[in-house]
C-alpha cells in the first residue's frame, strides 16, 4: 500500500446523500403563504 501524496489538493467527490441535500436546499421553492408567515413570526 503506498502513501498518499500530501501535496495534491485532489479531493474526493462528495457522497451522494449530501449533494442530494445540497440540491434540494438550494432548488427548493417554498409556495405556501403559510410557511412565509410562521417563518416571519
Amino acid at each position: 500500500m503506498s502513501a498518499p501524496d500530501i501535496r495534491s489538493a485532489a479531493r474526493p467527490d462528495p457522497d451522494q446523500p449530501m449533494v442530494d441535500i445540497a440540491n434540494y436546499v438550494a432548488d427548493y421553492t417554498i409556495e405556501s403563504k403559510e410557511a412565509y408567515d410562521t417563518a416571519r413570526y
